[in-house]
């Protein structure tokens, strides 16, 4: 009577970006009373997910920041300014102020000077001003500048976070 014969496979590599594990199979053929299967299982999967959040971490705050500036630029104009002709006082052109919808002008530079990002825990980001006429202007007077600057860089701020954090031995 013929022996079973076993036969293996010589290695199954399991990737995730770089090596996440590895799992080995060797055997030989052979049959009752013949080579034995070995199996070595080596899993790096906490040192990657620990790699994958400081990644993703890395690329939340490289968005904000990207965020926060462009929201800076976007509010950056001007209001147009005379001087007055009986006080001789700095005053606003009144048609020089933003119209709803637009972004907010810049008058003193405060609010411009007032915007931040910054990183709450390991994947959130806030992105943000402190000054209650921010919070006016957003809410208020139709003339967001956070949530608008948000919506037009959402393409930007995917290709930032979707671009993968780059694990140990990637190139």
């Amino acid at each position: 009577m013929p022996l079973p014969v076993i036969a293996g496979l010589s290695s199954i590599a399991v990737r995730v970006g770089g090596s996440v594990g590895k799992l080995v199979l060797r055997s030989f053929v052979g049959g009752i009373g013949g080579p034995s299967i070995s199996t070595k299982v080596k899993w790096n999967g906490p040192h990657v997910q620990r790699s994958i959040r400081k990644g993703m971490g890395l690329r939340i705050k490289l968005a904000a920041e990207a965020v926060k500036n462009q929201t800076k630029r976007n509010i950056r104009r001007p209001v147009q300014k005379i001087k007055g002709p009986r006080s001789g006082r700095v005053q606003v052109v009144p048609s020089s102020r933003s119209k709803a919808g637009e972004f907010p002008k810049q008058d003193t530079t405060r609010l411009w000077k007032d915007i931040y990002s910054e990183k709450r825990g390991e994947m959130e980001a806030i992105i943000g001003t402190t000054l209650d006429y921010g919070l006016i202007l957003e809410t208020r007077m139709d003339r967001s500048f956070l949530k608008r600057t948000l919506i037009e860089m959402r393409p930007s701020v995917n290709r930032i976070l979707k671009s993968g954090p780059r694990l140990p031995g990637q190139v």
